[in-house]
């Protein structure tokens, strides 16, 4: 609808537009950092994110366990968040402070039971 609206100032072809989204890159959004332990960032908090963030991870050939270090916000539908990854990891680490805003410890146990918080992974 934006482009739309500037469309006389600034014409953008569908083509231009579809190329565009399909290169676009987020830093954060499933980034893989190799070496000695492969890293999977991912800056998503939401449902939707989360799905995809396991297909990525079930496309993903990972040797050994995948732990999670989780921090969300506590206006986040965690509960939906967790359950679509949960399968595919072995072991949480919570992050964040009971003061910051973000989802206590205790919070995410009922969601994720192997579940401990940084600097002493459970499992």
């Amino acid at each position: 609808m934006v482009l739309e609206l500037l469309g006389d100032r600034l014409p953008v072809t569908r083509k231009a537009i579809d190329s565009g989204l399909r290169w676009a890159r987020l830093p954060g959004r499933i980034e893989t950092i190799g070496g000695r332990v492969e890293q999977v960032l991912d800056v998503s908090h939401n449902a939707q994110a989360a799905e995809a963030l396991a297909d990525a991870l079930r496309r993903m050939p990972l040797a050994g366990r995948t732990h999670a270090v989780l921090g969300m916000m506590r206006d986040k539908d965690v509960a939906s968040f967790v359950r679509l990854l949960q399968p595919l990891v072995e072991n949480a680490v919570k992050h964040g402070h009971r003061d910051d805003g973000r989802i206590d410890l205790d919070d995410l146990i009922p969601f994720v039971p192997q579940c401990g918080s940084a600097g002493s992974p459970a499992g």
